[in-house]
């Protein structure tokens, strides 16, 4: 696909829903950034799609990729990706402790972070293997083009 609703794509990735509550299924997924809107389409394994989400560009606040790591608590949790040395140091250790253990790499979840209605936050979850990082830099480069670089409530001055 090179076009989305008459929308060109500027990226795309694929991967599973972690669903936002009860009213979206368990799927496999194709997430669509184009100029105005990011969409995220259900595959139905026959080249159908089903729309479960349309949010406008100007709404999403980033993609980034999240990776698993184990709380204090013992629990499996995420945080932001490691970048730079760090990323690839445990990339490395990972993926050694894995192949002793005979364990499949933990996977990584993509995290897309959006304003929603009554300019709530809100947040989509997808596991996979695709990286964002090509999604969020044509992100970033469409809020560069179009003077959109604005800050989210969290951030300060």
């Amino acid at each position: 696909m090179k076009f989305y609703r008459d929308e060109p794509i500027l990226a795309s990735l694929n991967g599973r829903l972690v669903p936002p509550d009860k009213h979206y299924p368990d799927c496999q997924c194709k997430v669509i950034l184009t100029e105005l809107n990011l969409y995220v389409l259900e595959y139905n394994y026959d080249n159908t799609y089903i729309e479960h989400f349309s949010i406008p560009i100007d709404d999403v606040l980033h993609i980034k990729c999240m990776e698993s790591v184990v709380l204090d608590s013992g629990a499996m949790g995420y945080k932001p990706e490691s970048r730079g040395l760090w990323r690839f140091l445990r990339m490395v250790g990972s993926a050694l402790s894995a192949f002793e253990d005979g364990e499949r790499l933990p996977f990584k979840l993509v995290r897309i972070r959006y304003r929603a209605e009554g300019a709530r936050e809100s947040s989509l979850d997808f596991k996979g293997e695709d990286s964002p990082r090509r999604m969020a830099r044509q992100l970033e480069k469409h809020r560069e083009r179009w003077g959109l670089n604005y800050q989210t409530p969290n951030q300060t001055p």
